[in-house]
């Protein structure tokens, strides 16, 4: 028994912690931040600051932190030329990593003191797991995840039950790329980087994370602190602006060429009911080689007669009663989807 203990103890320090941190005018969050981190109780952590050159003063912020800190988390700062956004400053982070697993966090949020630790545990537990994912706290909407469909989730360790539990409707796994302690070598393996250019650009990553996930762990600890903050995509209502919607329709493109078995209806119902329908709209399909990618993905895994009706649906979108009587009819069909 003591020999397994060591063995455990061994694993845990050869196991280093990429936690990247991409800045951009976060000045009034960004040390509330790093306090967090340099709060956790695992130290086998290297800390990926990454300037995608703001407006405001969060880099000397962040440069005198760093310059005053002196404890056992390695610090390395890293300057992009210009502003590129949040994925390809993800990016940046993520092909300078040198750890094990690595650890999103966005700059206006905080991780709990035991955040790593906790998650770190399950990667001994679980020395095949790809992904664990902690769950969130958020501030001041408390409410605002309903994490506690997902208590009883536990470990999965198929690519089958990882698909249906993210494409299950009421307790899809959580899309965010922050939270979860992920495998360097997975990430790598699957080149799972995330698009750039793009807002919502998470949706679009967790889709083509979870075509090749099957080692995943859930624990019902709160591990991370999402604070909704002013003038961001969410609180300012640029979810729903033009912009947000065209960003949409190349998330969209993309899932919808790369929908493939198991659970290829339900991933079709998930993006084509949570996303297109109720956020997007008809602007999403302004370009007719989209609107034929989709009409030519119901007709593959659905039939003729829902093929139709989504084509009826694009024809009247004009005339209200008969886009609604034709969209309940498509709807009510995706719903059922099981």
């Amino acid at each position: 028994m003591l020999g397994y203990s060591l063995f455990l103890i061994e694993c845990k320090v050869e196991m280093k912690v990429s936690i990247i941190i991409p800045i951009y005018n976060v000045a009034p969050y960004i040390e509330r931040c790093l306090h967090s981190v340099v709060s956790q109780c695992y130290n086998d952590i290297e800390v990926l600051l990454v300037d995608d050159c703001g407006t405001d003063n969060s880099m000397e912020i962040v440069q005198q932190f760093v310059d005053e800190y002196c404890g056992e988390k390695e610090f390395r700062i890293i300057h992009h030329e210009k502003n590129k956004g949040l994925s390809a400053a993800r990016n940046t982070g993520t092909i300078a990593a040198n750890g094990d697993f690595l650890f999103y966090i966005d700059s206006d949020d905080e991780i709990t003191p035991d955040c790593i630790e906790l998650m770190m545990n399950e990667v001994l537990k679980h020395p095949d797991v790809e992904m664990v994912q902690g769950t969130t706290t958020s501030i001041p909407d408390k409410d605002y995840y309903h994490t506690e469909v997902f208590n009883e989730l536990g470990y999965v360790e198929s690519n089958d039950d990882v698909r249906r539990l993210f494409y299950k409707t009421g307790k899809c796994l959580p899309c965010n790329a922050w939270n979860k302690l992920i495998s360097m070598a997975f990430i790598r393996k699957h080149h799972l980087f995330f698009k750039e250019g793009l807002i919502h650009e998470d949706q679009h990553w967790m889709f083509f994370v979870c075509k090749y996930l099957k080692n995943y762990s859930y624990i019902s600890n709160s591990t991370y602190i999402h604070y909704s903050t002013p003038n961001s995509i969410m609180t300012s209502g640029g979810y729903y602006d033009s912009r947000s919607n065209c960003h949409w329709s190349v998330i969209l493109n993309d899932i919808f060429h790369n929908i493939d078995e198991p659970c290829a209806k339900q991933q079709i119902a998930k993006y084509y009911i949570n996303y297109y329908d109720k956020r997007i709209g008809m602007e999403a399909f302004d370009n007719s080689a989209y609107r034929n990618t989709l009409f030519f993905v119901f007709l593959k895994y659905f039939s003729l007669r829902i093929g139709v009706l989504f084509v009826l649906t694009l024809l009247f979108s004009s005339k209200q009663n008969l886009f609604n009587k034709y969209e309940k009819k498509l709807l009510s069909h995706l719903l059922c989807v099981k």
